[in-house]
């Protein structure tokens, strides 16, 4: 109701005052509701007495996308005219475009009540607005409507908006999903919910209606929560940064491996995948409670905080740090990921947040319909052939041609033997060219094979053989339900994955189990279990034979089959005429053969993980919103690694063949080594665990003051060991090895030679004892007050508990500035308006560093005392310290247009000081000499900065058809404010390249040379700070080097599009990254002469080298046998320099949902079906040499571009 001056407003306060006073009476409920209903009927009767004094009044109205209650506050303030009216009935009246100059009111409210169900009258200045009085037909027509809403699994959806079409008119249903709507009979009613697709019903009778309600395929500002791991809070009352994503969102993208379905999707989250063809196969080294950081795909919040190793962000699953990786989690069982990203938000975690953090959530038991509710899912996927011919490497004649000159300018040479060693092996084609110049073949015989073996096309066999399109499947079962004194989430699924490398492949299994309980209707016991087991094979030999290194490779016209179909060998470590030497003489078969190394390849991993949560929340009588927490976490992982060499491998017959001497006396042959294969088998474990009490209070005092707070402690114990062993003379059938074997033993020169021993027993345990507090505190649901500290104490650090302990903490404040009645009042269109800004520190640990002097005992003994002997690895470094880093966050959220148009941007700061970096010492000192005498202190800083943005948008809403598309964008660079690091001495000379940590450059910076071209003899030129031009044979300073920028994306995000007709539903998801540089792959390494062969490039730039004077107009690649100088700056220059800007359309999908009508007859809920394509390539690029700028190949790792994959998917819910 709304009142303002006049007699009207003395009257009716002294009612209300008379209203209040009566309810306090000790009357029964009935008689006091009558008692109130005369009160209310007095009211009328007295304000119609006065009504004959009420006179016209103009005023001026203009406004936009207003309600009724702001036309009547504006009407208000230019006139004596009070209102008296029922929110209730009134508050559904929105949109309104009021457009008056010196207007009657009552054409005003005339236009403001029209088809609202509502009209008014004027009493003594008095504007009372009540319910249109129907007429006989009209109450003929008029029905009032019962009915319930739920969603698709039968959960009741309270708070949907159900208004009268073509009218302002509208109801709300209850907590249960119940409403009641006075209609009349031929009107439609419109349900709507955010986060829902609307529903249109027409009425002609009573009925109770039962309307379910269908998800939106996004939908907007449905995440309400937060999780930072120890509690969820409303997003509205959190100041942090923060980010979620939901299962729904996780659903876009049907990937094994949950890294691989962020990419692009969280701002200030890089996700960076190397390798398109396998989501969980590649190997694992983690196991200090960090995302995984391996070759094949990386992760960071809003850039580095170290200089070294430990950059990842920690992760957390279900309230635990956990030692594992996100791919030991299935997709399918997360409810939710929430990217904790500055002070505010991680802090909680202390000295393990800097890199931020990754929170995630699995999903637990719901109350559903008809009790259980059962969903089943399969995902099969699969692609095209790998994208060979994408690697620039040269074809069989550019191959042939590079062998002709370096066999003229002797760089490959006959090989030779001698009773002390043997020569290198050399090609089929070096050979032939070998021997043509020696006479020992007709030139034209010679060059009639040499044609044939140019005209092969290129690496055939590795295409046929080694390579082929990549494979995965996954299937998911659950079970979840729930009643009032449990609920219950069960699930397991099965995944199977095969890269494009033949002999690559493996299995994965999931188990969850997520229970909870009330005990006596007033505690809550919480369970959870996870279980994943990996059996992957690792027996694919890819394309390391024919990257480019210091010896013979697998050539363009090397086959592995002849014409014949018979599988062909070659020399692999000695040349043919040694090796048909040796073999004469007794010796095994020492060639090698690709398709039988293939064939015996035994290289496997099995990996268990297991993890258990056990928590105990119990009310504190007396106080309402006062609880304590107990709960504990235990996490054991067990890896067992083995690789076999049985005895038909070319490293079993070549181990056995080096270890047997020939005595020419008695032509007998000495096998110093027994026969058979050879096995390493290395064990890895890792447990730890974390025991945590917690005392938590959430209430409201005085219906504006809200207080989130929560104080514990935790004691946390990891402990990491490992052992390995290797046998040699091992028979897989009996299972017995060589024994008592000889180290040294005498090889086939007659020299000693060692077997190589088993990897040591290592054993790591580390302790922490934390304690921390955090508050939230609300007032009047418009202004957030929060604080956060954690004191983390940690027993690698030493004794001195002031390097040993250290706080963290945050503060931050937020503005509900959309709530004030300034801006309700004024701006319509605007639903959502808040202001956020934090500050604090977040610390970073580094597991390997440690204060104590670490001493190595050596495996044999000292050579020149020949006595046990050891070796002072690490000095004593007692002063090092937590890496700290604080965070400046300012954060804008709003939602504008009826929530059509939504976002965030935030703009941050980052400070990270005593930073980890290397100190070189002097050898002298005799210490550290296995980390090339440096080391490590407390002695760098980082100053980053960058900005998020995220926006929502619903393009177009139809009742049927509905455009919704997201975008993101992040910025983000670092510049070294302090480093101990300089460019070394001779980083000129080796080309430039990726500086270390240079003060005043971004961390990934990059250096190269200014390129001048070629000289008159093939030989690099190259530009000196001045200009001038400076040949090969003079010196360059790291002065005369060119900064050309960063490695990493500046800018990136994606670009996310959904379309929905009816049932169906297509995805379009773009990525995109911006600002940075990469190095075109070229030529690796000179020739260099050998005892027969040469060191091989691959890259086709070689092809296009300096041949004779003249060629220096058309090419930038020098000539054959340059100088080391002219080879290193051409390696280096900046020709060679890229932009990586690129955009990428990663995926589109199709889903069909069934109509229920279809899925009910056979007892299901629901059901859908959906195709997906993924890494359907580049939209643009900025460089033009045609690489993607994401999958480098270069030739000492050659990876191919992403080939795109195809995936089906099936989703059935009983």
């Amino acid at each position: 109701m709304a009142t303002r001056g006049g007699k009207c407003v003395k009257l009716t306060k002294l009612i209300n005052y008379i209203m209040k006073k009566n309810r306090n009476k000790s009357l029964p409920g009935g008689l006091w509701l009558i008692k109130n209903r005369l009160m209310m009927r007095m009211t009328i009767v007295l304000l119609l007495f006065l009504s004959f004094t009420a006179v016209a009044q103009n005023v001026t109205v203009k406004m936009k996308n207003s309600s009724f209650i702001q036309v009547a506050k504006e009407i208000q303030k230019q006139t004596e005219l009070t209102f008296l009216y029922n929110d209730t009935k009134v508050g559904n009246i929105t949109g309104l475009n009021p457009d008056f100059t010196n207007t009657d009111v009552k054409a005003i409210l005339e236009y403001c009540l029209k088809n609202s169900g509502l009209t008014f009258s004027i009493v003594d200045n008095t504007v009372v607005v009540s319910p249109v009085k129907l007429t006989s037909q009209q109450q003929e027509n008029k029905l009032t409507v019962v009915g319930k809403i739920s969603d698709q699994q039968g959960l009741p959806l309270p708070g949907v908006n159900i208004i009268i079409k073509g009218t302002t008119l509208g109801f709300v249903s209850d907590v249960e999903g119940k409403f009641t709507a006075i209609c009349s009979r031929g009107d439609s009613l419109l349900f709507s919910m955010v986060g829902f697709e609307m529903q249109i019903v027409a009425i002609n009778s009573d009925s109770p209606l039962n309307i379910k309600m269908k998800e939106a395929t996004e939908a907007l500002d449905e995440v309400v929560v937060v999780s930072t791991g120890y509690t969820r809070l409303p997003k509205e009352r959190a100041t942090g940064s923060f980010s979620v994503v939901t299962a729904k969102e996780l659903e876009k993208r049907p990937s094994p491996n949950i890294m691989n379905r962020l990419e692009g999707v969280v701002p200030g989250v890089y996700v960076d995948v190397k390798n398109s063809d396998m989501t969980f196969l590649y190997g694992s080294d983690r196991t200090d409670g960090y995302v995984d950081e391996q070759t094949n795909i990386s992760m960071n919040i809003r850039g580095k905080s170290s200089l070294l190793n430990t950059t990842r962000p920690l992760l957390v699953v279900d309230g635990f740090p956990t030692d594992m990786e996100m791919k030991n989690i299935n997709p399918s069982d997360v409810e939710s990921i929430t990217f904790l990203k500055d002070a505010a938000a991680a802090s909680i975690w202390g000295v393990r947040a800097a890199n931020g953090v990754i929170v995630i959530e699995t999903k637990k038991g719901k109350k559903g319909k008809g009790g259980t509710t059962v969903n089943f899912g399969m995902n099969v996927s699969t692609s095209g052939s790998p994208r060979f011919n994408t690697l620039p490497i040269m074809n069989s004649a550019e191959m042939i041609d590079y062998e002709k000159e370096m066999v003229e300018k002797g760089y490959i040479t006959r090989p030779v033997n001698s009773a002390y060693s043997a020569g290198a092996p050399i090609s089929q084609a070096a050979k032939l060219i070998l021997d043509a110049k020696d006479g020992l073949i007709n030139q034209a015989d010679a060059d009639a094979i040499l044609n044939e073996l140019a005209g092969r096309e290129a690496y055939r066999d590795v295409k046929k053989y080694l390579l082929q399109p990549s494979f995965s499947q996954q299937y998911n079962l659950s079970f979840s339900g729930a009643s009032d004194q449990m609920s219950y989430f069960l699930s397991a699924s099965y995944a199977n994955e095969r890269s494009n490398m033949k002999g690559e492949e493996g299995d994965r299994f999931t188990l969850t189990s997520n229970m909870n309980f009330k005990i006596l209707n007033w505690a809550t016991l919480t369970t959870g279990l996870r279980a994943t087991l990996f059996n992957i094979k690792n027996n694919a030999l890819g394309l390391s034979m024919i990257q480019a290194s210091g010896g013979l490779i697998l050539l363009p016209y090397n086959q592995f089959v002849d014409e014949n179909g018979n599988r062909v060998d070659y020399y692999k470590t000695y040349n043919e005429d040694f090796v048909t030497e040796k073999e004469a003489l007794g010796y095994k078969n020492w060639k090698y053969n690709y398709l039988d190394e293939l064939d015996n390849k035994d290289d496997t991993r099995k990996e268990q993980t297991f993890a258990m949560t056990v928590g105990l929340n119990i009310p504190i009588p007396g106080v309402k919103g006062l609880s304590l927490d107990g709960q504990f976490m235990f996490e054991r992982k067990n890896t067992k690694n083995r690789t076999f060499a049985n005895e038909n491998t070319f490293e079993a017959r070549d181990l056995y063949n080096t270890a047997t001497t020939y005595d020419a006396n008695t032509g007998a042959l000495t096998n110093n080594l027994p026969w058979g294969g050879i096995l390493n088998v290395t064990n890895g474990n890792s447990q730890n665990y974390s025991i945590r009490g917690q005392i938590n209070y959430d209430g409201v005092i005085d219906e504006i003051h809200q207080i989130t707070a929560l104080a514990g402690m935790e004691i946390r114990e990891t402990r990491d060991w490992a052992n390995g062993a290797r046998y040699y003379g091992y028979n897989e059938k009996t299972l017995i090895a060589g024994s008592q074997l000889p180290n040294p033993y005498i090889n086939i020169w007659g020299y000693n030679s060692y077997l190589t021993d088993a990897s040591p027993e290592t054993d790591y345990q580390r302790r922490y004892l934390s304690y921390y507090g955090n508050l939230s505190y609300t007032l009047m649901n418009k202004y957030v007050l929060s604080g956060s500290v954690r004191y983390d104490d940690y027993n690698n650090f030493g004794v001195d508990r002031k390097y040993r302990a250290t706080p963290m903490w945050s503060t931050g404040f937020s503005w509900h500035i959309g709530r004030e009645d300034f801006i309700m009042d004024n701006v319509g269109w605007l639903n959502q308006l808040t202001f956020r800004t934090t500050y604090g520190y977040n610390g970073n640990i580094d597991p390997g560093q440690y204060p104590f002097t670490n001493i190595s005992l050596s495996t044999s003994n000292d050579g020149f005392a020949q006595l046990p002997s050891s070796s002072i690895t690490a000095a004593a470094n007692p002063s090092i310290r937590w890496e700290k880093t604080g965070v400046l966050n300012f954060g804008l959220d709003f939602a504008v247009l009826n929530h059509r148009l939504s976002g965030s941007i935030e703009v941050y700061r980052k400070y990270s000081r005593d930073l980890f970096a290397e100190y070189t010492i002097n050898p002298i000192f005799g210490a550290n000499s296995t980390r090339s005498y440096t080391l490590t202190r407390n002695a760098a800083k980082v100053d980053g900065k960058g900005v998020d943005i995220a926006l929502n948008g619903t393009i177009v809403q139809k009742s049927d058809f509905n455009y919704r598309a997201s975008l993101t964008f992040s910025y983000n660079t670092n510049e070294v404010k302090s480093s101990p690091y300089e460019l070394y001495s001779s980083f000129a000379s080796s080309g430039g390249g990726s500086g270390r940590m240079i003060e005043g450059y971004n961390m990934n910076n990059f250096w190269a040379t200014r390129w001048a071209g070629l000289d008159e003899e093939g030989n690099a030129l190259v530009y000196n700070a001045d200009g001038e031009i400076i040949k090969s044979t003079e010196n360059i300073t790291n002065d005369d080097l060119v900064y050309m920028g960063t490695l990493t994306p500046k800018y990136f995000g994606g670009f996310f599009n959904t379309f929905t007709y009816k049932g169906l539903s297509l995805y379009v998801g773009i990525t995109y990254k911006l600002g940075y540089i990469f190095q075109k792959p070229t030529i690796s390494q000179q020739p260099a002469s050998r005892y027969g062969g040469a060191n091989y490039e691959i890259n086709e730039d070689m092809a296009k080298r300096w041949r004779e004077a003249g060629d220096e107009a058309k090419t930038d690649v020098p000539r054959l046998g340059t100088d080391n100088n002219s080879f290193q700056r051409y390696r280096g220059a900046d020709i060679h320099v890229q932009k990586g800007d690129h955009i990428r359309l990663k995926e589109i999908s199709l889903t069909y949902e069934l109509p229920s009508k279809w899925v009910n007859k056979i007892m299901l809920g629901s059901a859908n079906i959906g195709f997906t394509a993924t890494n359907l390539g580049l939209i643009w690029k900025k460089n033009n040499v045609g690489i993607d700028p994401d999958f480098i190949p270069n030739t000492r790792d050659l990876r191919m571009a992403p080939t795109p994959s195809y995936n089906f998917s099936l989703n059935l819910n009983f």
